[in-house]
């Protein structure tokens, strides 16, 4: 069983950064040119800092697991009907990657996602250093008791406290 665990920091390195960021502008060139727009949660998000955000995160969990990391640049789109979990642990357990970077953020996820994963994991991003907040299934994620109010928007929502550690839902 694999040991991660709520609290586990990751810092990338500059050449992991590096790597994320030429990931990013390629998944952000594929998206375009298949005519996948991108998801603005909020004014001022524009779809690079959200991939390269989302990128770092999955390299940060995979490094935290132990795991290979998915660099594949290929459109995860509910739209398309191409959304895939963003890694799949060496256990087979697969993951879709959530980040705040707020200290009491929630995981959330827009109304119009379909599980995809087995699990949900939030991680805190604080500069090149993220943080591991929990883990949640999706089946108990995407229930109507969930769906609050974030921002502008009705969305999936869970609060921190209401995570769970891997080991425990595996």
């Amino acid at each position: 069983m694999m040991d991660i665990k709520i609290g586990t920091e990751v810092t990338l390195s500059k050449k992991q950064i590096d790597y994320c960021e030429l990931l990013a502008i390629q998944k952000m060139e594929r998206h375009r040119g298949l005519g996948v727009e991108d998801f603005i949660v909020k004014a001022g998000d524009n779809g690079f800092d959200r991939d390269f955000s989302s990128i770092k995160a999955q390299m940060a969990i995979t490094i935290a697991a132990g795991s290979k990391f998915n660099s594949s640049t290929q459109p995860r789109s509910a739209f398309l009907g191409t959304d895939q979990p963003h890694t799949v642990f060496s256990d087979g357990t697969s993951i879709t990657v959530r980040t705040t970077k707020y200290k009491n953020g929630h995981l959330a996820s827009g109304l119009y996602k379909k599980p995809v994963a087995d699990l949900f994991v939030l991680l805190i991003e604080k500069g090149d250093t993220f943080i591991i907040k929990g883990f949640i299934k999706q089946k108990d994620f995407y229930k109507k008791e969930r769906i609050k109010y974030l921002g502008d928007s009705e969305v999936y929502a869970v609060r921190q406290d209401e995570l769970f550690e891997y080991e425990q839902l595996v």
